[in-house]
């Protein structure tokens, strides 16, 4: 039997998300107090510090380079593909206030959470 559409991409998130552990699976500041950095494969080191700010700031978006190695592009391609989309645009022109009681109600991760804790997020 075929997993569903929502079912595949929950699937392919956990994947993704088992496979690159060590992309998240830190306290952000500990990535220069424990010199994460040494986790980052050695064939994509040089590629990303070469990168300008602004290419580095499209790596979300999907922006690759033809002569990263083969492992870097399907990362970011893997990453750009899976990410959540940032578009408010099904909110209609007035998109909700952060905070509201509508907001609340549209955010996907809201369930379960009481109006304190959505606020905090």
């Amino acid at each position: 039997m075929e997993a569903a559409p929502d079912e595949q991409l929950l699937i392919s998130l956990v994947e993704f998300s088992e496979q690159y552990s060590w992309t998240h699976d830190f306290e952000n500041v500990k990535f220069f107090t424990d010199d994460l950095w040494q986790h980052v494969p050695p064939e994509w080191q040089a590629p990303l510090l070469e990168l300008p700010l602004d290419d580095l700031k499209q790596l979300p978006i999907g922006f690759c380079k033809e002569e990263w190695p083969s492992s870097l592009k399907a990362f970011v391609r893997d990453a750009s593909r899976l990410c959540v989309s940032r578009d408010a645009s099904h909110f209609g022109p007035d998109p909700p206030l952060i905070g509201s009681e509508t907001a609340a109600e549209h955010y996907i991760g809201a369930h379960g959470m009481r109006q304190k804790k959505i606020h905090e997020v």
